[in-house]
């Protein structure tokens, strides 16, 4: 698993999503620093509550001001959200039934969940949000 340095070049210039996007980058870093260190699920079970919360909330924030601005890929969007929160779920499922998911140890959560869709559908939705306020 590789870690996870955030960098202004991710920002989408939308002050309250880049805040947001930082914040959620703490959060997977925290996450990957735990399970580098060998915890146990117990002990990553807050912090992917949090981390689970945080996404809710964020993705609120974005669909509203893509409702808002009348984003033409508001649907596709919405639907990559969904699809977030469900690997998101799977973890805390797998986390509650006393277990690390495998793909924890395999894969770069940060570039699955995080910069994919940053780099991205969201730099998509800042720059269509920052030309409607030009």
């Amino acid at each position: 698993m590789t870690s996870l340095n955030w960098s202004d070049s991710y920002n989408v210039n939308v002050e309250a999503i880049d805040v947001q996007h930082r914040e959620m980058a703490d959060l997977v870093e925290k996450l990957h620093l735990a399970i580098a260190a060998g915890a146990d699920p117990d002990s990553l079970k807050p912090i992917v509550r949090s981390l689970l919360d945080h996404t809710r909330d964020h993705f609120a924030l974005e669909e509203g001001l893509m409702d808002q601005h009348g984003y033409p890929k508001t649907r596709l969007h919405k639907s990559e959200h969904a699809n977030l929160l469900r690997q998101l779920e799977i973890v805390q499922q797998a986390l509650a039934e006393g277990r690390i998911p495998s793909f924890c140890h395999n894969m770069d959560i940060s570039a699955d969940w995080i910069m994919v869709h940053v780099a991205h559908s969201d730099s998509e939705l800042g720059r269509f949000i920052n030309s409607r306020q030009a």
